[in-house]
C-alpha cells in the first residue's frame, strides 16, 4: 500500500500510499511551527536535509543509493515527503480511530505492516532532523507504532529507554523483544540489553 525510503518508491502499485504521504506531509509541516508558514517550515526541514545529504546517503546500503535513480535534490525531496509523513503517521496513530489519518481500518494495518518491512526502513537520524523534539519524543513514537497506538490509547506519555539508539524502527521493534518493560505512573521504562 505505501513505501517508505528509495527501494520501492515510485512502484506504480504504490501510488495510493504516495497520496497519503502527500496529505501527511503538509498536515505536519502546518503543524510543526505555527509561527511559520508552510513553505518556510518546508524550506527550512529541506534544507537540513540537503545540508545533511552525505550523512544520510551512509545510512543506506550502497547498492540502494548507487542505482543512479536520484539525484541529490530529488533524493532530499523523497527523504523530506517520507520522513515528515511517517512521522505524522507515528504522531497520528489510533487503531481506534483512523479516520485521524483519512483511512479506513485496513488502510491502517496494512501501513503498519508496510512501516515495519526493512525495505520501508528510514534512518533515525533522518527523522530526528524532521523531529521536533528527538530522544524521548521519537522513541515515544517509534513504541507507539510498534504496539499499534496503544501507548496513547492507554495513557502512557512517556517511554524512558535505556539502551544504545536504534537505527531505525524495525531495529527498535527488535529491541522491544530483547527488553524488560515496566510501567510507572503513566511513564513507561524499558530495559534493553544489547547483546
Amino acid at each position: 500500500m505505501i513505501s517508505f525510503g528509495l527501494i520501492h518508491h515510485g512502484s506504480e502499485i504504490l501510488k495510493e500510499g504516495e497520496h497519503y504521504k502527500l496529505l501527511w506531509t503538509s498536515e505536519f509541516v502546518a503543524k510543526y511551527n505555527e509561527n511559520l508558514d508552510s513553505d518556510e517550515v518546508t524550506q527550512v526541514l529541506l534544507k537540513g536535509i540537503e545540508d545533511n545529504m552525505e550523512e544520510l546517503k551512509k545510512e543506506f546500503a550502497d547498492d540502494v543509493i548507487l542505482e543512479g535513480k536520484y539525484n541529490d535534490n530529488d533524493l532530499a525531496w523523497m527523504l523530506f515527503v517520507d520522513g515528515c509523513s511517517l512521522l505524522h503517521f507515528m504522531e497520528n496513530l489510533d487503531i481506534e480511530c483512523p479516520e485521524t489519518l483519512n483511512l479506513m481500518l485496513h488502510q491502517l494495518l496494512q501501513i503498519l505492516r508496510d512501516a515495519i518491512l526493512l525495505e520501508n526502513q528510514l534512518p533515525r537520524r533522518l527523522l530526528e532532523m524532521l523531529s521536533k523534539e528527538e530522544g524521548p519524543k521519537l522513541e515515544f513514537l517509534f513504541f507507539n507504532l510498534c504496539v499499534f497506538g496503544q501507548l496513547k490509547q492507554n495513557g502512557i506519555i512517556g517511554v524512558s529507554i535505556q539502551n544504545p539508539k536504534p537505527i531505525h524502527i524495525l531495529d527498535f521493534h527488535r529491541l522491544l523483544f530483547l527488553s524488560h518493560i515496566k510501567v510507572i505512573h503513566n511513564q513507561m521504562e524499558i530495559n534493553i540489553n544489547p547483546n
